[in-house]
């Protein structure tokens, strides 16, 4: 028999997923992530306003929303951003 994993951080368990020990399922999981997601890009002018070159939030953003994709979906979001920056097309159906 296979020991349930339980957590054991400082975390509330609820906002950790049950592969991690805590109690929140994967559909949750996925809204949480979303919910997250559209907080964030709410305030996403106040920060590019005080920090226009810092692009690190909105690419967090993005791998969030990537994130509660399908895995098939995610990675084809992937090969068309690697396409879109000309490093190669290999692997995106829409970008040629």
């Amino acid at each position: 028999m296979a020991k349930e994993k339980t957590y054991s951080g400082s975390r509330d368990p609820r906002f950790v997923t049950v592969r991690r020990g805590g109690t929140l399922e994967d559909p949750h999981h996925r809204l949480l992530a979303a919910w997250a997601a559209d907080c964030a890009e709410h305030v996403l002018d106040y920060f590019t306003t005080e920090h226009p070159d810092d692009h690190r939030p909105k690419a967090a953003i993005e791998q969030a929303r990537a994130g509660v994709m399908d895995i098939s979906a995610r990675d084809q979001a992937r090969a068309c951003s690697i396409a879109a920056f000309g490093r190669r097309s290999s692997g995106c159906s829409v970008v040629k």
